[in-house]
């Protein structure tokens, strides 16, 4: 399989969508095991199964792949399903405690929000900044829901049920640092951008999120730290970003603001250049070694490591 032939044509499909061109019906230049291996890879399966075949019928697969791809469907909209749900539990019985110094942030609580439908968008672990000062009022609230707790390789908090990872709770948000090294590197902690939340309601009760503008700097800079390695994450700031209206000048002056201009730059360059039309940004200065090495790492001739 060449998987990057895959993933190319994927971001074909994904433009179609994106563009709304359901006009021709559309036939895979590959086998439909390869298309589900990659695109299950890449986080974007069900994203493109629910919109060029359920929704447009103009991508066809034989019946057994039917099949797979509906089971596949119903097990992401399950889980996701039971992370809200798990969500929902902690914010309630949190209230109840008066435990309010904690953020959501990431792209948790923003599936309903910008995805029509739960399973177009699998989802990992809901992420959590907290104040220092409740913590281990967070970890006993936690364990007392039965989550069972451990640390992680960037000083993170995670409470899993099963094998499953539900809760990740960060200080300092930025897993490029860790320890002592990240308290003065990482600018994103929960007083630094407490200014930039407000509170939604999750089944009756009030919890403080980041602004997706926020979330979309800090999504720039996880997508960069991890050569953008997969598609869901241009998937997720795209929608985002078009659906939340974000002001080109405000976001790239608030990325200044917190040293995440380098970061936001790359992603909407690769954007501008695999996803055309798709958000209108201007005067991104990169350098010609800068776009050669974005290209390769998308191309992957650049991989970590490299």
């Amino acid at each position: 399989m060449n998987y990057l032939k895959v993933k190319y044509y994927l971001i074909t499909l994904l433009n179609i969508i994106l563009n709304e061109d359901f006009g021709r019906k559309i036939k895979l230049p590959f086998s439909e095991e390869d298309f589900i291996n990659v695109a299950g890879k890449e986080g974007v399966l069900n994203f493109i199964y629910y919109y060029l075949c359920k929704e447009h019928q103009v991508l066809e697969f034989s019946s057994t792949t039917v099949k797979k791809l509906e089971e596949y469907f119903f097990m992401i909209s399950a889980i996701n399903i039971e992370l809200q749900k798990n969500l929902s539990e902690f914010i309630k019985i949190s209230r109840e405690k008066d435990l309010k110094e904690f953020i959501l942030f990431k792209g948790g609580h923003l599936i309903n929000e910008i995805y029509t439908h739960p399973a177009t968008r699998p989802m990992g672990d809901i992420d959590i900044l907290y104040s220092q000062d409740i913590f281990n009022a967070l970890k006993e609230l936690l364990l007392e829901l039965g989550f069972v707790y451990h640390r992680d390789s960037s000083q993170g908090h995670n409470f899993k049920k099963g094998d499953r990872i539900i809760f990740d709770l960060v200080e300092y948000e930025g897993d490029f640092y860790v320890g002592e090294l990240k308290k003065k590197l990482s600018p994103i902690n929960y007083e630094a951008v407490l200014d930039s939340t407000h509170e939604i309601e999750i089944d009756g009760n009030r919890v403080k999120v980041l602004t997706n503008e926020m979330n979309l700097l800090l999504l720039s800079d996880h997508m960069r730290k991890h050569y953008y390695n997969r598609l869901i994450w241009f998937l997720d700031f795209i929608l985002t970003y078009k659906k939340s209206e974000i002001d080109y000048c405000h976001i790239t002056n608030t990325a200044e603001k917190i040293n995440l201009k380098k970061s936001l730059n790359y992603t909407l360059f690769t954007i501008q250049k695999y996803f055309p039309n798709q958000i209108k940004a201007r005067n991104i200065k990169l350098s010609h070694l800068e776009m050669k090495i974005l290209t390769g790492i998308i191309q992957e001739k650049i991989k970590k490591g490299n």
